[in-house]
């Protein structure tokens, strides 16, 4: 009788055991980086060779690390929401991984493709539809790294293409230089990205 009350014992605390680990695994943990962002910064991480005419001579000039491509990317990525100015408009990462553009001053929202969360959450996969970003009829994959959110900042490390054309915009507009034909098209920046988290 004794052994029989130490074995239905065990039997039922092992039990206890397993149902109580089982309730701390919890799959329904919810990702820190949900939330709401604008595009706070993006400077370049890496140095980028670009072919010029400056006055009556052709060269290769260094872009160094640290220069400013805020405005840039700001228009690259969130331009695709009317009427709004892009340093307005926000992107909406959502718990079901859905992701959308929104704009401050309207009540616009659009549906901008997915979002995924990897390698314990230092990698963001955000995948743009071809509606958020127009000039891409197959859609954009952006892959950030080294992504990390604290006191409402996230940043990442990105690898961004610039088509000819935006970049050769960005240049000839500053009136000092013309961008030559022997560039790659597109260009690969690579960028140290912040997001304001608003929300």
């Amino acid at each position: 009788m004794k052994r029989l009350s130490f074995s239905t014992l065990f039997a039922i605390l092992f039990a206890s055991l397993l149902i109580t680990s089982c309730g701390d695994d919890n799959t329904d943990v919810k990702s820190v980086y949900i939330g709401d962002y604008t595009i706070k910064e993006a400077k370049l991480a890496e140095t980028l060779q670009i072919n010029i005419v400056y006055g009556e001579d052709t060269m290769d000039v260094p872009i160094p690390v640290g220069q400013d491509f805020t405005e840039m990317i700001q228009s690259a990525l969130l331009n695709s929401i009317p009427d709004c100015d892009p340093e307005d408009s926000y992107i909406e990462l959502h718990e079901d991984y859905s992701m959308h553009m929104s704009c401050a001053a309207s009540d616009f929202t659009l549906n901008a493709g997915t979002w995924a969360e990897q390698s314990n959450g230092t990698v963001l996969v955000l995948n743009f539809n071809s509606s958020a970003i127009p000039s891409a009829p197959n859609g954009f994959s952006l892959t950030a790294t080294d992504v990390s959110l604290e006191n409402g900042i996230m940043s990442s490390t990105v690898t961004i293409p610039i088509p000819y054309d935006v970049m050769k915009q960005a240049i000839d507009s500053s009136g000092q230089a013309i961008l030559t034909e022997d560039n790659d098209d597109p260009f690969m920046l690579t960028l140290t990205l912040k997001f304001n988290k608003v929300n």
